[in-house]
């Protein structure tokens, strides 16, 4: 049997980031950059904070949960957003309410504060690899440094799929 489906599920697996909230996503910071931020302020109260905090006069911005609204909004904060950097904005939203992170390469990941205290990343070989997970008390996981050197098999490995080398 074919259940029909109704235009809002259907809206809603079609639509990608144009159904998307503004006040849920990430922001490009600087044209031409790969720097950015992540915003979630889904909850009346949060909008209203992210609002003030990015200096958004109120009523500037369309009803938070009117999708004929997003369009212009996620513009209007496209445009805020692209006026400082990831750590100015840091400055100004972390230790908020807000639900908002930078996004960080691996090797800014590894360095932050939160993950260094927890382990999160290992170095093994010189290469930055995250941590084994779970961690578990009694089984430790571990990684293993036999990380073979680029180009380094590659005949034996074809050998061993039946690739006739000759």
């Amino acid at each position: 049997m074919i259940r029909r489906r109704s235009s809002a599920s259907r809206r809603r697996s079609e639509a990608g980031i144009q159904y998307c909230s503004p006040s849920r996503a990430a922001y490009l910071l600087i044209p031409a950059s790969t720097r950015y931020i992540a915003i979630g302020a889904m909850e009346p109260q949060f909008y209203e904070l992210l609002q003030e905090k990015l200096g958004i006069a109120p009523g500037s911005l369309g009803k938070q949960y009117d999708p004929a609204a997003w369009s212009k909004d996620r513009n209007v904060l496209a445009e805020v957003f692209v006026s400082r950097t990831r750590g100015q904005w840091c400055d100004i939203l972390e230790g908020t309410d807000l639900c908002f992170a930078p996004v960080l390469t691996t090797e800014e990941a590894a360095e932050h504060p939160h993950n260094r205290a927890r382990g999160t990343f290992v170095g093994i070989a010189g290469l930055t690899l995250p941590a084994p997970a779970p961690r578990l008390s009694r089984t430790p996981a571990t990684l293993q440094p036999n990380i073979a050197d680029a180009g380094s098999g590659g005949a034996q490995a074809l050998r061993d799929w039946g690739v006739d080398l000759e």
